[in-house]
């Protein structure tokens, strides 16, 4: 998968310079502020720093013991898959359940309800900034109505992601029902393996435990206040890292643009069918930036910067504590 990854990259960045102009790209990227990029760099790391500490109160607030140091690596390596999988946002979450499960020896039901309460954090935060920046570019700034639909369609989708985690996490008969869905489809399957019998009693036992567990936490109000305030700084850091790297290119872009850049950015890289939304998060990036008046060459040297800061660096930084907590040394646990 990591190799497919870097030759789908190449395959961009050489699309992206070719569109843009090799001679054009050359001539901004020598002009180039690389104090500001490494700003950029800096809101990149304070953006990990925040998703830890988002996760950290979360995994505390459960009582599952595990050092800081190791939850941070666990975080690492979760961003890491997360580029590898189809769908940019979500294909990491199971590493992080299962290093957390065989870090702290607790339940999977527990430990993944720890991930889902952070995702229904993030999924709300990204919900509110949606409409705020829909409301702000309607008003204050002219853009083609395909950005605007688009805007929309983030905040619409969003907010029923919201809504159906919330209502499938806290509802154990719609819950165990999807679940026991599942297992009949790929009973064959699964049959090979284990009994099918005594794995559908665990899941009833997990679907009760992990909806208790996630019904228990959305109810806190420091969990949503402190979950809602690292979402929206996780957000501020990324709009932050791209507009300081408009600013080491030279140009002097609105806020505006950069958020409605991030949402629709992040809403085509959801869509599962390129590792970590390989190729439809550029072209979305580029995109909305040249729609609006952003030159070619700098849109795409922006696009390029970013994804080398927040995609790549990220990739090949976190496969290190992956490899370090040992994906394949942990025995499935029965």
């Amino acid at each position: 998968m990591v190799l497919v990854s870097v030759l789908l990259g190449l395959v961009i960045l050489f699309a992206i310079s070719f569109f843009a102009g090799f001679d054009q790209i050359g001539q901004v990227l020598s002009q180039a502020n690389y104090t500001f990029i490494l700003v950029a760099i800096v809101f990149q790391i304070l953006g990990v720093i925040a998703l830890f500490f988002r996760w950290e109160f979360v995994v505390r607030y459960c009582r599952l013991k595990i050092s800081d140091a190791r939850l941070f690596l666990i975080t690492l390596a979760g961003i890491s898959f997360s580029h590898l999988m189809p769908s940019s946002r979500m294909g990491g979450e199971p590493v992080r359940a299962y290093f957390l499960r065989n870090e702290t020896k607790r339940s999977t039901s527990i430990c993944l309800s720890t991930i889902i309460v952070e995702r229904i954090f993030d999924a709300m935060t990204f919900s509110l900034i949606s409409l705020a920046v829909l409301v702000a570019i309607v008003v204050f700034w002219n853009l083609p109505l395909w950005m605007i639909a688009l805007l929309i369609l983030a905040f619409l989708i969003s907010s029923s992601m919201l809504f159906l985690m919330i209502y499938i996490s806290v509802n154990r008969k719609v819950g165990l029902r999807m679940v026991l869905w599942f297992l009949k489809k790929f009973e064959k399957l699964i049959s090979r393996w284990k009994s099918v019998i005594e794995l559908e009693k665990k899941l009833k036992r997990d679907v009760v435990l992990y909806s208790a567990n996630v019904g228990m936490m959305i109810k806190n109000k420091d969990l949503w206040a402190l979950g809602f305030s690292y979402s929206l700084l996780i957000w501020l850091f990324d709009m932050f890292r791209m507009y300081f790297i408009f600013l080491a290119l030279g140009t002097n872009v609105s806020l505006l643009v950069v958020g409605g850049a991030i949402i629709i950015a992040a809403l085509a890289g959801a869509i599962p069918i390129s590792p970590g939304g390989l190729g439809l998060i550029e072209g979305a990036m580029i995109v909305t930036f040249s729609s609006a008046g952003i030159p070619i060459p700098i849109a795409g040297m922006v696009t390029i910067i970013d994804r080398l800061i927040s995609y790549w660096g990220m990739t090949f930084i976190g496969l290190i504590p992956a490899y370090y907590l040992g994906i394949k040394k942990y025995p499935a646990r029965k």
